[in-house]
């Protein structure tokens, strides 16, 4: 009776095996396959064919449900001997198991998948094979360098204290993970440089700061590096939800970008330069039938401001400060430091260009998309600045005021430090939209971050919504960034 047991557990073994193996091949042919349809996709997403990426895209999903039924097949196969003889006789399909769990834990973390990596994690670990412990806490070997020399250099970690690299000149073993480099110097531009580091990789990094009289007023200097840009959601929620691309990694070079949002007082600086029809034409105004804002010139240089977030108008001249009927807290502010708003694209790149002309700020432009995104949301495609969260006070939103009627409308720049980017900057959620150039089509107009009428989901940092180069509404305005000389 013993013997015939074993016959049949040994044939049901083999049976299992060959299983596994037969969906173990089949899902790296899918793998292979996938891997040069996703090559193909992410390229057309970059090479401004976002059309086709789509379509390619979709294949990609397709091959990837194809790729894990194929893996779990696999893996239940040999789970289903393990749980029937975990014995010590089954070595061999216990590492096989393991081999099998760190293949799909591989491909889950390229593809950024949290949920099924940790699981897989915690899988490889319970098959109690030591191979693979080591690989899982491998760290990672960043080889930093910095000019000037004598700059130094903090790694800032959430829930950890600030660490003093030394020297800076350095090779650096680092756990994975995000991370920012917060970099120093006499006579140079400080700047924050947000880092994801992978198990294991070894990622060199070469950053000059440029010189503290390069850097154009109120602007932050992002040096080179790259980021994860777009959305991991499905193709159905990236086209009809977001308009976002595939998360996939993008590198930029290095670029300044403001801290804040263009103010109304900035705007203000730019029309009394302009000849009286230009200054017409690019001055603020919008109506609509949720709210409206109009920016006039009362005197020579003399402004007011009318605004009608929802049912009421405020209106302020300059110097005059704005009282918010129904707010407990920011209910008297100077309209002037509010984000212009009512601008459309093509006066943001006149005012742009006027910058640029005058050497106010030499280089002066509106931020491309992957710059802005980069900004945003640093490395490690979190949903909003400030983390995978956002507060009710870490940006001016729907819900900032309790979505109060009388309570809607634009903040002071800088009023929600909570919801701070990663390089330092502030807004990138909420208060007003803002330009941006599509990566998409060539110099389209693309807006970014939402607004104060507009909730969480519109403030999600890989959320876009497209724009018409003369459209104006009191929810658009305007962000700059510039190219270093």
């Amino acid at each position: 009776v013993r013997a015939r047991a074993r016959r049949e557990l040994e044939a049901m073994v083999d049976d299992r095996a060959a299983a596994a193996m037969t969906a173990q091949r089949a899902a790296r042919r899918l793998a292979a396959q996938r891997d040069a349809a996703r090559s193909r996709a992410i390229a057309l997403f970059d090479g401004a064919h976002w059309s086709e990426g789509e379509r390619a895209w979709t294949e990609v999903e397709v091959m990837g449900t194809r790729e894990e039924r194929q893996y779990r097949s696999a893996s239940e196969a040999l789970d289903s001997v393990l749980l029937l003889d975990p014995g010590p006789g089954r070595a061999a399909l216990r590492a096989w198991a393991a081999d099998l769990a760190f293949e799909r834990l591989g491909r889950a973390e390229r593809d950024r998948r949290r949920d099924l990596a940790d699981e897989l994690a915690s899988r490889l670990l319970a098959y109690g094979d030591d191979r693979y412990r080591a690989s899982l806490a491998a760290d990672a070997r960043v080889e930093l360098t910095v000019a000037p020399a004598e700059a130094r250099v903090w790694i800032e970690r959430p829930g950890a204290a600030r660490q003093l690299v030394d020297p800076v000149r350095s090779e650096l073993r680092l756990p994975a993970g995000s991370l920012v480099l917060a970099l120093e110097a006499p006579g140079r531009v400080p700047a924050r440089l947000p880092v994801l580091l992978a198990r294991g990789e070894t990622l060199a990094i070469r950053i000059a700061l440029p010189a503290a009289s390069a850097a154009p007023p109120g602007m932050i200097y992002v040096p080179p590096g790259r980021f994860l840009f777009g959305s991991a959601e499905s193709s159905d929620s990236l086209r009809q939800v977001f308009n976002a691309a595939p998360l996939h990694e993008v590198a930029t070079g290095g670029y300044f970008i403001a801290r804040y949002e263009v103010t109304f007082a900035e705007w203000i600086e730019f029309l009394d330069a302009l000849a009286p029809d230009e200054r017409r034409r690019r001055s603020p105004r919008s109506n609509n039938a949720v709210s409206s804002i109009t920016l006039t010139e009362i005197a020579a240089r003399t402004w007011r401001l009318s605004l009608t977030p929802t049912t009421r108008t405020y209106s302020a001249e300059a110097g005059q400060r704005l009282h918010y009927a129904a707010r407990a807290k920011r209910a008297d502010q100077d309209w002037l430091r509010f984000p212009v708003s009512a601008v459309s694209f093509e006066d943001a790149q006149a005012f742009a260009r006027w910058l640029d002309r005058t050497h106010r700020i030499p280089g002066a432009r509106l931020c491309d998309e992957y710059e802005w995104e980069r900004a945003a949301r640093g490395a490690d495609a979190r949903t909003f600045p400030g983390g995978d969260a956002l507060g009710p006070d870490d940006a001016n939103i729907d819900v900032t005021y309790g979505r109060e009627p009388l309570a809607f409308g634009p903040d002071e720049v800088g009023s929600h430090p909570g919801g701070r980017s990663p390089v330092g900057a502030d807004d990138m959620a909420g208060n007003v939209w803002e330009w941006t150039r599509s990566v998409q089509a060539a110099d389209a107009p693309v807006v970014r971050g939402g607004s104060w009428y507009h909730g969480r989901l519109s403030a999600r940092s890989m959320n876009r919504e497209y724009g018409e180069p003369t459209e104006r509404t009191p929810l658009i305005g305007v962000r700059l960034c510039a190219t270093p000389p």
